[in-house]
């Protein structure tokens, strides 16, 4: 199974997954992790002012409404096509609707976690306990 997590280039968790600079992209198989590779997201320079590391946050409503934004959330299916499972933090709605709709399942990463060593980890030991992204 191919697990992406969104960070920044020092490998902390980035809050929005949408507009993470990066995904490392991890193969797992049972109690085991490789590190895939690390790939850049486009949308990362299209990051709203509303967006911050720190506090949810969500497409503005007159964005949701211009197909030329909705369709920006494809990109990351571009980069992320390989993936079975996206780890995150915050996922807006549109972004998460494109992923169940291409078959990509998303996880809450939990709170007291905040480098992708530990989520890949914590994802790994207790995958069958993860809660879907609503």
């Amino acid at each position: 199974m191919v697990v992406a997590i969104p960070v920044n280039k020092d490998g902390t968790i980035f809050h929005n997954a949408g507009y993470a600079p990066f995904f490392a992209l991890y193969n797992t198989s049972g109690k085991t992790k490789t590190h895939i590779k690390t790939v850049e997201n486009p949308r990362a320079k299209q990051v709203p002012v509303e967006c911050s590391t720190t506090a949810d946050c969500s497409c503005p409503e007159e964005m949701l409404q211009t197909p030329q934004h909705v369709l920006t959330h494809y990109y990351l299916v571009e980069i992320l096509h390989e993936c079975d499972v996206v780890l995150v933090k915050f996922l807006c709605e549109h972004t998460r609707r494109i992923f169940d709709y291409v078959g990509i399942k998303t996880y809450k990463i939990p709170p007291i976690i905040h480098d992708e060593r530990h989520a890949i980890n914590n994802f790994i030991l207790g995958s069958n306990n993860y809660e879907t992204h609503l």
